[in-house]
């Protein structure tokens, strides 16, 4: 596989999208362990964590704009850029709303992965 600027966005996707995983177990089982912790208390200590981070959801939010500009030609690739665009905004300003923005994150991987073609100047 060859990377191109159209398929960097899911590389960096994947990582954040692991991380995003661990962070998310590692505040379920805080979560579990505490008697004081309730689900109001996990939202409300993801988004402090998510606003912590924001510059991660920039650098995100960077590479699709970057990939989008590159990728005028396929209308899956505009897809799944602006699918990612979304799920950055949403994980930095809506982060209680992170569920839907893991799903609009896969979709924007899944979506870059399978439609980006190599390009004909590479053999």
């Amino acid at each position: 596989m060859h990377l191109s600027i159209k398929k960097l966005p899911a590389l960096f996707d994947l990582v954040f999208l692991f991380i995003t995983f661990l962070e998310i177990i590692a505040l379920f089982f805080l979560c579990v362990s505490s008697q004081d912790m309730t689900l109001q208390n996990f939202f409300t200590l993801y988004g402090t964590v998510a606003g912590k981070i924001f510059w991660i959801f920039l650098v995100g939010i960077l590479l699709h704009i970057i990939s989008y500009v590159k990728s005028l030609d396929n209308n899956w690739l505009l897809f799944a850029n602006i699918c990612g665009i979304f799920a950055y905004l949403t994980f930095w300003i809506l982060p209680n709303y992170f569920p839907i923005a893991v799903i609009l994150l896969w979709l924007s991987i899944y979506n870059l992965m399978s439609h980006a073609k190599p390009n004909s100047s590479h053999p």
